[in-house]
């Protein structure tokens, strides 16, 4: 079970990261613009260079979302596979027996 929930918080941590880069990314790019909507640089090669490092962390938040939407699919739909290591399966066919062999409690006499 820790499995489980260990995925759903990296894959919610992922997606939320990459959430937070795209809007990085976006203002960045929003607050280099002048009044006419053309981005503006001091120079050519710190053109080149932030081109290439926003790109770059285009690159990344797309494969954390990625990433953080396969981990959330795991967790969702593949808990019989995540829970079929040894020791889970193990603990499951042990409770399971328990609940099966379980003897009802006996009923106490009302009206004594």
């Amino acid at each position: 079970m820790l499995w489980i929930t260990l995925l759903y918080v990296v894959g919610i941590v992922f997606i939320l990261l990459a959430i937070y880069l795209k809007f990085w990314r976006g203002k960045r790019k929003f607050y280099r613009r002048n009044q006419f909507g053309l981005e503006t640089f001091e120079t050519y090669e710190k053109s080149l260079y932030v081109s290439y490092w926003e790109n770059f962390i285009q690159f990344i938040y797309i494969v954390l979302a990625i990433a953080g939407l396969l981990l959330l699919f795991t967790a969702f739909f593949g808990k019989d596979d995540i829970l079929s290591y040894p020791s889970e399966k193990k603990a499951i066919e042990q409770r399971k027996h328990h609940k099966e062999n379980a003897q009802p409690l006996p009923a106490e006499k009302v009206g004594r």
